[in-house]
């Protein structure tokens, strides 16, 4: 759970499966190019890896909930493609913008 500026507990913005895939593309991303993630994508990668290292078991699966389910095509990687080409594309037209 993430903190609101008054210190009130609240869930992410989008916590479904694809939000949470979504989260850790923008975390990954970031740290690749030597920045920080937002807090809340933050928050989720570290919360989970944290409970990972302490208590063992499936990172994908049993912390961060993003692996398929039974019997889906939609694999992790297929939707984290999506994400980050649409996370490529937001980025280019923020730079056009930029430039214009």
């Amino acid at each position: 759970m993430l903190n609101d500026p008054f210190n009130r507990n609240r869930i992410p913005s989008d916590f479904s499966r694809e939000g949470r895939i979504a989260l850790l593309a923008e975390a990954f991303r970031a740290l690749m190019r030597g920045e920080l993630p937002s807090r809340e994508a933050c928050l989720f990668m570290a919360g989970g890896g944290l409970s990972w290292l302490r208590e063992g078991g499936d990172i994908a699966r049993d912390y961060w909930r993003v692996s398929a389910p039974r019997g889906s095509h939609r694999k992790p990687e297929v939707l984290a493609r999506e994400v980050v080409d649409s996370l490529i594309d937001d980025e280019r037209q923020n730079s056009q913008c930029a430039r214009d």
